[in-house]
């Protein structure tokens, strides 16, 4: 069941700007302290550009994966495509594709 609420308690409930130290914190508390104060920039452009690069370099890694999984099937090392264990005796090129692949995907997520 809703509840109705006074003003008084929804004042209660709101932090004054004047209860903020001065600096940053109170700028802060007074752009929040208004919906119609609190715009900020989205970065539109700029967020789009670096999440294009992110994708690019996640594609290409992707590519350079493909290619070696290609290369694996034909070759000595089909063995690779069927594990995630290291082989300390093999070269670690998927192992470490992997690890960059990882760590832009973990970044592109953010």
């Amino acid at each position: 069941m809703l509840s109705v609420r006074t003003s008084i308690e929804l004042a209660n409930d709101v932090d004054l700007v004047q209860d903020h130290v001065d600096g940053i914190p109170r700028f802060a508390a007074l752009l929040n302290s208004n919906d119609s104060f609190c715009i900020f920039r989205k970065f539109g452009d700029e967020g789009a550009r670096i999440l294009l690069r992110k994708e690019i370099e996640l594609c290409q890694l992707a590519t350079k994966l493909d290619e070696l999984n290609k290369t694996d099937q034909e070759g000595i090392l089909k063995w690779r495509l069927t594990t995630f264990d290291p082989d300390d005796d093999c070269e670690p090129a998927q192992s470490e594709l992997l690890d960059k692949i990882e760590i832009k995907l973990l970044a592109y997520c953010e």
